[in-house]
């Protein structure tokens, strides 16, 4: 009986440290920050409306099912839309709400549901024969199991973005 109680001290001791190693990650690591970039080669017109075209985010953000428009007007400050994804079989609902734009140069909103909420800023830069995007992502956990996971889960959210712009590219080149 002594053993018994000896080993489940020994199991229940490593399942604690295991859930506390865990947590730790959320706690020093409560948000995540990566920016993606792509170099296109059209122009920052061109790539802002490709961006920005309701009818094209199926061509390049994986498992988009739909948008709808809960207030306010596309592209403007403010504005609110109910963004639907499917990942791993599992839909996902996002509220997103445009924060900044600014035509040609800047797209800035916040996408957020029960789990995470994301600060994205997409920078369109113009050169003479191409146009930088660059993508800036902070994303936060809305409880510290998320933040943990998000913490220990980050290469996959860059990895993810990397493939999404990667889509984006190849559909504002094949554009007029």
């Amino acid at each position: 009986m002594k053993k018994i109680k000896k080993i489940f001290k020994y199991i229940l001791g490593f399942i604690s440290l295991v859930v506390l190693v865990f947590f730790s990650f959320g706690i020093l690591t409560p948000s995540i920050d990566y920016d993606t970039k792509i170099a296109v080669s059209k122009s920052a017109e061109t790539s802002f409306k490709t961006f920005t075209d309701v009818m094209k985010l199926s061509d390049w953000v994986p498992g988009f099912k739909g948008v709808k428009l809960l207030s306010g007007q596309q592209l403007v400050v403010g504005t609110t839309i109910e963004v639907t994804v499917e990942q791993e079989g599992k839909t996902y609902v996002l509220l997103q709400e445009i924060t900044g734009i600014k035509e040609n140069e800047l797209v800035e909103f916040t996408l957020s549901n029960n789990m995470l909420s994301n600060d994205c800023k997409i920078r369109f830069e113009k050169f003479a024969d191409h146009t930088d995007i660059i993508a800036s992502d902070h994303i936060q956990g809305k409880n510290i199991f998320w933040r943990a996971l998000f913490a220990m889960d980050q290469s996959r959210f860059k990895k993810q973005s990397a493939e999404m712009y990667a889509r984006l590219k190849n559909v504002i080149e094949k554009s007029n």
